[in-house]
């Protein structure tokens, strides 16, 4: 799908009465032809029929909802997730005609749907899908605003399984061959925002100061990249994410005072991303 694709559907999920009647029967004939747009509209389905939940709830919800959101998950940078439960999915709406595949015949299976154990709507869902035609996983994660998504790590700590998705809060990755479809659908997630960013060029040394205090010593040849967190305080960074050329970046595990390595294929500059 291309990016004016996406922007289509989310205003036919959100409000097609404003679009005009060729726009809704172009997005007509794309969700009937393109499995893969149906399932982002669906998965769109769920995070606004959410979002109205919310809405819809009583004053005193609301001002706990508005609380949350402004001191809690909005700024949080870690975000622990629990599987949706099956009663709060997309009621049928004006997708139901277009979408209307049988379960048998979908090119795309959902795997997992996942929101925040302190649901908000900065925090945003999750949504892992297989592709039956290739058994590729596609990584959805959708957030309001969109930016919260981008460059997030998706964790499945029982699966053993890390993603780290794009730009966008996509991913498209190959489905480990030893975790079952129920395995995906009970398991719970992290999804890690970045705390500090920097670029390094090639055979470079760059110090990435971090919010609580401390740092990230990161040092560069033509072939290895070594990464040293340095903090004060008993938590500190878990993760390091390198993005370069290769669309698939570098995922180091961090443990404060110790060095992680990883082997470079690549001498353009580095994204360097710490999480907590």
């Amino acid at each position: 799908m291309r990016p004016a694709d996406e922007h289509a559907i989310a205003q036919y999920v959100r409000d097609p009465a404003s679009m005009p009647a060729e726009a809704r029967r172009a997005v007509d004939a794309l969700l009937a032809a393109d499995d893969g747009a149906a399932a982002y509209a669906q998965f769109l389905e769920a995070f606004y029929s959410r979002l109205e939940e919310e809405q819809g709830s009583a004053p005193s919800e609301q001002v706990e909802v508005f609380v949350n959101d402004l001191f809690g998950d909005a700024g949080a940078t870690v975000i622990p997730m629990e599987p949706f439960p099956a009663s709060s999915e997309a009621r049928p709406t004006v997708l139901a005609a277009a979408t209307s595949t049988s379960a048998e015949e979908r090119r795309f299976v959902v795997l997992a749907t996942l929101r925040a154990q302190r649901p908000s709507v900065s925090s945003g869902i999750v949504r892992v899908l297989k592709d039956r035609s290739d058994d590729r996983g596609h990584l959805y994660v959708l957030t309001d605003p969109p930016a919260h998504a981008a460059h997030t790590v998706v964790s499945f700590p029982t699966l053993g399984v890390n993603l780290v998705t794009d730009e966008r809060g996509r991913l498209t990755f190959d489905l480990p061959a030893d975790v079952a479809a129920d395995q995906w659908a009970e398991a719970q997630a992290v999804v890690r925002r970045p705390v500090a960013t920097t670029t390094l060029g090639a055979a470079a040394e760059a110090v990435v100061p971090l919010p609580e205090g401390g740092h990230v010593r990161c040092q560069r040849t033509e072939t290895r990249l070594t990464v040293t967190p340095e903090t004060t305080s008993s938590g500190g960074p878990t993760l390091l994410t390198a993005h370069g050329a290769s669309p698939s970046p570098l995922l180091l595990q961090l443990s404060s005072g110790a060095s992680a390595e990883a082997p470079l294929d690549t001498t353009g500059a580095l994204t360097l991303r710490v999480y907590d």
